[in-house]
């Protein structure tokens, strides 16, 4: 019994040292994990990738690539085909330039997860036609349209639908900071919507946030839009949620409601806006219930917002090439009388 018991010590003793540096040697070369593998990018590891792309091409649905800065920034166009995560040592340091042609990550899989990253210099930061994905925590900079870009089309059975965008920061983009985008959309097709867009802080955009006609059941809760040269929030769908955000300073509308309304904009602050809110609507549709919003300073009475409804002539409704434009009116009816502590991302 004593030499049994001896002869264990000695093992776990081998095992309590060899393990650690098991897991070290492992630190920048592919391991497996109950997820799938990981595959390394950039770093001086044995076995390391040179680029982004091949090692997504190596890679399969559940495996993880992890990108080093030590190579950055990494000139590339990454095309992701399957459900993997792709993640950066660091958002300020691990960059993926685009050199101002195509998109920096172009998403062809559902259930893809973007994170760690400084995407710059492409026509779009990321391209997504797909569902389920996740962007965390990115920084998408210097874009020539839009920093992240959800396109939905019937025709090519694309959807872009229940996608969760959070705690990025995009700033500089020549189109929209965040666009989800609809055409050619019919019947009981479900496109760009349930998507969750949550905790980003976007400024010095053309546009902040755009959710497009079709585009519905949408949550657009707990973002910084600030400085945009156009307009903060624009929505043309229906059933959209725009809460806990904080508007301002947008150098046309704060908030745009266009097309088909029923939108709840609740628990926001909207304030030094050109234009703080608008909307333009027919009068058959359902108006947008505006909610408990900080304007700016305390209301004693509702908050007017002023918009117009778009009718066809009354002296001759066949007439359709000649519509007529009324200005109407939606009322926020408790107006919150101070602002919502409002973070976006870091």
């Amino acid at each position: 019994m004593k030499k049994c018991f001896a002869v264990g010590i000695i093992v776990l003793f081998i095992a309590v040292v060899i393990n650690p540096v098991i897991a070290q040697n492992a630190d920048r070369t592919s391991e497996s994990t109950s997820n799938g593998n990981w595959l390394y990018v950039g770093g001086n590891g044995a076995g390391n990738y040179s680029t982004i792309q091949d090692a997504v091409n190596d890679s399969f649905d559940g495996d993880i690539v992890f990108v080093y800065d030590d190579s950055s920034p990494y000139y590339e166009y990454v095309v992701i085909p399957c459900a993997i995560t792709l993640m950066g040592e660091n958002k300020e340091t691990t960059i993926i330039d685009g050199n101002h042609r195509g998109r920096n990550i172009d998403l062809r899989s559902d259930k893809v997860t973007i994170t760690g990253f400084t995407l710059q210099n492409a026509e779009n930061g990321i391209y997504i036609t797909t569902n389920e994905n996740k962007i965390i925590g990115n920084n998408i900079l210097n874009h020539h349209h839009n920093g992240i870009y959800l396109r939905s089309n019937n025709e090519e059975t694309t959807s872009s639908s229940f996608n969760r965008i959070e705690n990025n920061f995009i700033s500089g983009c020549e189109q929209d900071g965040i666009d989800i985008f609809v055409w050619q959309v019919s019947g009981a097709f479900s496109a760009g919507s349930n998507n969750m867009i949550i905790n980003n802080t976007l400024t010095e955009n053309h546009a902040g946030i755009s959710i497009g006609r079709e585009a519905g059941k949408n949550l657009v809760h707990g973002n910084i839009v600030m400085s945009s040269h156009l307009n903060g929030i624009s929505i043309s769908g229906s059933l959209n949620q725009i809460t806990m955000n904080h508007i301002e300073n947008n150098g046309l509308y704060g908030i745009k409601l266009y097309g088909p309304c029923f939108n709840t904009i609740q628990n926001n602050n909207i304030l030094s806006n050109d234009v703080d809110a608008y909307f333009y609507t027919t009068l058959i549709h359902f108006r947008s219930r505006w909610r408990e919003n900080y304007w700016g300073r305390a209301y004693l009475l509702p908050k007017v917002i002023v918009g117009q409804n778009h009718i066809r002539d009354p002296i001759d409704p066949k007439n359709g090439d000649e519509p007529v434009d009324i200005i109407s009116f939606e009322f926020d009816l408790h107006p919150a009388s101070k602002p919502y502590d409002i973070g976006g991302s870091g």
